[in-house]
C-alpha cells in the first residue's frame, strides 16, 4: 500500500490487549519523542530522524503523530468593517460553526417524543453538497447582528488557505512530537538498539531546551533485562554468603564462585561446538 499510495501514511494500531499493555497504551512498540517548546524546529528534527529510521531493517509503519501539513481555512474578521455593518465577531463565528458543524455546537436543542419519552437532538446544518467551494463559503449569510441589511461572510472577513496540525500532544506538560513505528521481521532488541544509536547521534542537533525520550516496549525490555541482571547479581551474593556459612571461610567460597563463570563459558562453548559439528554433519 505505501508503494501504491506514496502520499498517504499507513499504520496499524495494536491488535490485542496484550500488545496494548506491553506498549503502556501507546499505539506502537517503538516511540521516540522530541520534547520542547520550539515546535517547528522539533518537527523538522523529528522528520529528519524518521527518514533515517526508515533505513533500519525490521522497522515499519513509521509516522509522526503530529504532522503540520493538514490544510485549513483561516477566517479573519475585519472588526472595524463588521462594527460599521452592525455585525459582531461572535455572530460570524456562530454562523460559520453552525453552517459547517451544525447548530448543536453553538445552540443545543432537544425534542422529547411524547409517545415514547425519548429525547432526540435537533441539529440544523447547511447541506454539505451546497457548501462545496470557496465562493459558497464567502456567500454564507451572517445570522444575528444589529444591521438593517443582512450581510454575508465576504463583506466582513477574508478567507485564506493555510496548514495546521490535527493533533496537539503534551507529555509532562511539555509539547511533544511523537515518532511511532512497528517491528516486523526483526527482534525488538535489535531494532531498539539501532533506534537508540540514531537518537544518540541526533542529540547534537536538538534545539535549545529540547530533549529525546524513547518509550514503548523497548523501555519495558530494557528495564526487564536490567532487573534480571540485578536479580542474578543478588542471587550470586546470596549463594556466596550461604557457602561462607557452610565452609566457615571467606576465601574458599570466593574461589568457588569465581570459578562458575569459567564453567558456564566452558559449557556454552561445548554446546556451540556440538551444534556446529552437528550442522557440518548434516551438510
Amino acid at each position: 500500500m505505501p508503494q501504491e499510495f506514496s502520499e498517504i501514511e499507513f499504520w496499524f494500531p495494536p491488535a490485542d490487549i496484550v500488545a496494548q499493555i506491553l506498549n503502556f497504551g501507546l499505539p506502537a512498540p517503538i516511540n521516540v519523542q522530541v520534547q520542547g517548546l520550539n515546535k517547528q524546529a522539533n518537527l523538522e528534527l523529528a522528520s529528519r530522524l524518521m527518514n533515517q529510521m526508515r533505513t533500519i531493517p525490521g522497522l515499519v509503519d513509521l509516522h509522526i503523530q503530529e504532522p503540520n501539513t493538514v490544510p485549513k481555512l483561516e477566517i479573519a474578521v475585519d472588526r472595524t468593517k463588521a462594527s460599521i455593518l452592525g455585525v459582531q465577531e461572535q455572530n460570524v463565528a456562530n454562523s460559520v460553526l453552525g453552517a459547517l458543524s451544525g447548530s448543536q455546537q453553538v445552540n443545543p436543542n432537544y425534542w422529547v417524543d411524547p409517545k415514547n419519552g425519548v429525547t432526540y437532538q435537533l441539529n440544523a446544518q447547511e447541506p454539505q453538497y451546497q457548501m462545496n467551494s470557496m465562493d459558497a463559503l464567502r456567500n454564507l449569510p451572517i445570522l444575528g447582528g444589529t444591521g438593517v441589511t443582512p450581510q454575508i461572510l465576504a463583506n466582513v472577513a477574508t478567507i485564506s488557505r493555510n496548514s495546521t496540525t490535527p493533533v496537539v500532544d503534551h507529555y509532562n506538560i511539555r509539547p511533544v512530537i511523537n515518532i511511532y513505528g512497528n517491528v516486523d521481521g526483526k527482534d525488538l532488541g535489535y531494532v531498539s538498539n539501532q533506534v537508540q544509536k540514531l537518537v544518540d547521534a541526533s542529540k547534537k542537533d536538538l534545539p535549545q531546551g529540547s530533549l529525546f525520550v524513547v518509550r514503548g516496549q523497548s523501555k519495558t525490555m530494557q528495564s526487564s533485562v536490567s532487573g534480571l541482571y540485578w536479580g542474578l547479581a543478588f542471587s550470586i551474593i546470596l549463594i556466596y554468603l550461604l557457602v561462607v556459612v557452610n565452609f566457615q571461610s571467606w576465601t574458599e567460597p570466593f574461589i568457588v564462585i569465581t570459578a562458575l563463570p569459567c564453567a558456564l563459558n566452558r559449557n556454552c562453548l561445548d554446546v556451540i561446538h556440538h551444534r556446529h559439528h552437528h550442522s557440518v554433519y548434516l551438510r
